[in-house]
């Protein structure tokens, strides 16, 4: 196996010349992976570039949409980790079998390094992976916004102090036993929470914060109206329940956690088997935590060494995007990680993120950031005319030629055209028996010029391993 940590080594190899090589550093730009249903773009470019990223010792997360998913990457026989030869205790797959557990709230609070267990981050985290799923409390107010943040971050730091955990049931039965008027601030039941919180402190920073946390809940949240009041803890309530519920619940909301996104760091492979197709919002909502977290886990990863290579994997990513992927990509290559997203066209993502010119932003945005660029077969025009845009147009010869005086004059003239038109997209070659298995693919990497064609493009045939989708 080569250095696990040479980002020189070659992912892919486009031409034979040396200057062609695709590497582990230029993975870390990111790549994006167009094609149409049945193009070959998971079993040509998609699984060339998983075998060899495994091979070369890429730790990664691997989200899933598609029910077989699992066994592509896990057959014990046929499957990537077996083929490339990564062992049994290298991989991780978090399904419902009740295996794994992740509460996201209670790994933020436990585990260590730079901000951990701080109140705000937690509170942070927990509106960001609920806005993420589309949970965010359906109102563009900033008041509402401030006033759930303020109810989040006292309510954690309350649980933190009265019962060392702040997993979502906790914090849940403490937003519900809040005294709701100045006569229930003196209840037996909230006054024993109380004590049990100040016997708690050891420090006078821990004191600053518990009386800041008091001074809310036994004045200023009682005296709410009872309207304002209700609307918070509703806004609360409606987000705290998708995570409390059934699988979802069982996994992310348990109050404890035996994986964590840190196993990537040194080699691990994390399936989520969580299919959207089979588990619809609960399996998208889901999957966007823990990707968010594995985000977030690999920005904190120690640069001051060189890190192992990971890399982030979703097919059909139109369906697990979010508002934080573009922030992610921009700062990926620092951390160490390749981004391979794969669907079949431009408008998936517009769609995905609500239609309009706000979409279309946000996929540039994140487009722009994954600097490698592959395009299999196609017939969606959008997505066909933007690829041609992508690579760009050139000056050629036009002749032209007219009759004066019955006489035919000829000439010729610039013109811009193309360097691949759209309709070239709509012949590229999908794999197969009928094309023996060979699958083309137009290549573009941001600020490369490729060695073999002298130009940002080069067309490179992928061989299917098997029957391609």
């Amino acid at each position: 196996m080569p250095d696990l940590y040479d980002y020189g080594a070659s992912v892919l190899n486009l031409s034979g010349h040396e200057k062609d090589r695709w590497t582990i550093s230029d993975a870390f730009e990111g790549v994006q992976i167009f094609g149409a249903t049945g193009s070959g773009k998971t079993s040509g470019s998609g699984a060339a570039l998983a075998m060899q990223m495994l091979r070369l010792g890429f730790g990664g997360l691997i989200l899933t949409v598609k029910k077989d998913e699992r066994d592509l990457w896990a057959h014990p026989v046929t499957g990537y980790f077996a083929r490339a030869g990564r062992k049994e205790k290298e991989i991780f797959i978090l399904s419902n079998d009740g295996r794994y557990q992740f509460d996201f709230l209670e790994y933020e609070f436990r585990r260590t390094g730079p901000g951990a267990g701080e109140t705000l981050e937690l509170a942070r985290l927990f509106s960001t992976v609920l806005e993420a799923g589309g949970q965010g409390g359906g109102s563009s107010d900033p008041y509402w916004s401030r006033a759930l943040h303020q109810l989040l971050t006292n309510t954690i730091d309350l649980a933190r102090f009265a019962a060392d955990k702040v997993s979502l049931s906790v914090l849940t039965a403490i937003v519900n036993d809040a005294p709701r008027n100045m006569e229930e601030v003196n209840s037996e039941g909230w006054q024993k929470t109380v004590r049990t919180a100040q016997a708690s402190i050891r420090s006078a920073d821990e004191q600053r914060d518990l009386n800041i946390t008091l001074d809310y809940f036994n004045g200023e949240f009682p005296r709410l109206s009872d309207r304002t009041r209700s609307s918070i803890v509703s806004i609360f309530t409606s987000m705290a329940n998708v995570l409390l519920r059934g699988t979802i619940g069982d996994i992310f909301a348990c109050g404890k956690f035996n994986i964590a996104p840190e196993l990537s760091h040194e080699g691990g492979l994390i399936l989520i088997d969580l299919p959207v197709k089979e588990y619809g919002e609960v399996g998208r909502f889901a999957q966007m935590i823990f990707k968010y977290v594995w985000q977030r886990a690999a920005e904190r990863r120690d640069r001051s060494r060189q890190m192992r290579p990971m890399f982030l994997w979703c097919d059909e990513s139109q369906e697990l995007i979010t508002g934080h992927d573009a922030a992610f990509q921009a700062t990926a290559r620092s951390s160490a990680v390749a981004t391979v997203y794969l669907t079949q066209n431009l408008r998936n993502y517009h769609a995905r993120l609500g239609g309009g010119a706000k979409a279309e932003a946000e996929t540039d945005s994140l487009l722009g950031n994954l600097g490698t660029k592959i395009f299999h077969a196609n017939g969606e025009p959008t997505t066909n005319k933007w690829a041609e845009s992508v690579i760009g147009y050139g000056p050629t010869q036009k002749q032209s030629g007219s009759i004066t005086e019955g006489r035919p004059t000829m000439g010729w003239s610039e013109a811009t055209e193309p360097t691949i038109p759209a309709k070239r997209f709509t012949t590229l070659r999908k794999g197969s028996k009928v094309n023996n298995r060979q699958v083309d693919a137009v290549i573009v990497q941001m600020g490369r010029t490729w060695e073999a064609t002298g130009d940002n493009n080069i067309v490179h045939v992928f061989e299917q391993p098997e029957e391609g989708r």
